[in-house]
């Protein structure tokens, strides 16, 4: 399942989750003023950032899109001077399509960088494999390192510790967990 991406001011989405509809088209433009929500795929996140939001003194997020769960109608429209063509929402977005907000913010030189989709970092492939329709892997680490946890399953080869453990996802987030109990003793 493909995403697609939306950068937005944090008090934008703000108002589009207090409103229950997002209405701006791009900074600075209503969707009311341009008839259509810009988004973008995730090869085109980066140009658009660099070209539009360099310099935006509000704080920025990048909302990741379902496009399954968009009501309004999306069209993808070649733009002149683009190779591929430009998701555009014609209606609000309602806010459960958007599966996160993310901060989005420049280097330190000012350029935004976004990951090449054809080599996705970690938190990317995670969301692969939940759109894939599989649970990422998980592996145990110390809560040291990820204090906002949840639980996950325990692997049966963990037998030395059947203690709870914490486990965060091979992109590094937190993963769901359980804690197994020990079996009483035959006999006892």
């Amino acid at each position: 399942m493909s995403r697609i991406y939306h950068i937005a001011t944090r008090s934008d989405w703000a108002r589009a989750q207090r409103d229950g509809e997002y209405v701006t088209s791009t900074i600075g433009r209503s969707l009311a003023d341009e008839g259509f929500i810009h988004t973008s795929q995730a090869s085109q996140v980066a140009d658009v950032a660099n070209s539009f939001y360099r310099g935006v003194p509000d704080e920025l997020v990048l909302l990741v899109i379902d496009p399954d769960r968009v009501r309004a109608p999306i069209r993808y429209e070649h733009v002149p001077g683009a190779e591929d063509p430009f998701p555009h929402i014609y209606g609000p977005l309602n806010p459960d399509a958007v599966l996160a907000a993310r901060p989005f913010s420049p280097s330190p030189d000012g350029t935004f960088t976004f990951p090449d989709p054809a080599n996705p970092d970690p938190l990317y492939k995670q969301e692969a494999a939940r759109s894939a329709g599989r649970p990422p892997r998980t592996r145990s680490v110390d809560c040291a390192i990820d204090p906002f946890y949840r639980y996950a399953p325990v692997p049966k080869h963990a037998a030395a510790s059947r203690s709870k453990r914490r486990t965060v996802s091979s992109a590094g987030e937190p993963g769901p967990a359980l804690v197994r109990p020990r079996r009483p003793a035959i006999g006892t």
